[in-house]
């Protein structure tokens, strides 16, 4: 994290990856999309290194886990099913 940042970011937000991306990268753009997917990545490799092991392992985890880069890519997608699963709820009831 650089100086700017400091600030920004909440103490127990230090080690949230989510947050990190949504006013790191998003908001404010101190940190570009492809330092924060290598910094997903690594901290992927780090944390789950007994478990990743083999091909077959590393997918599942990758699939499963909420610090996977696999799903911590998906936040806007995330978001945006989110949003249509209400909209449609609301207009159920319209």
């Amino acid at each position: 994290m650089n100086e700017a940042s400091v600030g920004i970011l909440h103490t127990n937000d230090r080690y949230n990856l989510e947050a990190q991306s949504s006013l790191l990268v998003s908001r404010y753009g101190l940190v570009s999309n492809e330092t924060w997917a290598a910094t997903v990545d690594a901290n992927f490799m780090i944390e789950f290194w007994p478990f990743i092991q083999s091909n077959q392992t590393k997918t599942c985890v990758n699939s499963v886990m909420l610090n996977s880069p696999n799903n911590l890519f998906k936040l806007g997608a995330k978001a945006l099913a989110v949003t249509a699963t209400v909209i449609i709820t609301l207009n159920l009831y319209v």
